[in-house]
């Protein structure tokens, strides 16, 4: 498995991103599109972990299953 990490982050205009180490994967209008996406590429990358940044910065990992 890749060490690369998806993570999924606010932007100062109100959208949430997908990035894979710096690159962006998606964005999307709401945290949870986002995070469904995230779960997508990571099996896509072969990533082991998705990290969920909030509004307030604080983080917590989601689990990566086989299912959407």
């Amino acid at each position: 498995m890749s060490t690369s990490t998806i993570h999924v982050e606010p932007d100062q205009r109100g959208s949430w991103l997908v990035r894979r180490d710096a690159e962006r994967v998606s964005e999307h209008h709401t945290a949870t599109d986002a995070e469904r996406a995230a779960r997508v590429a990571a099996r896509r990358f072969s990533c082991s972990s998705v990290v969920l940044h909030d509004r307030y910065r604080r983080t917590r990992e989601i689990a990566v299953s086989d299912r959407l």
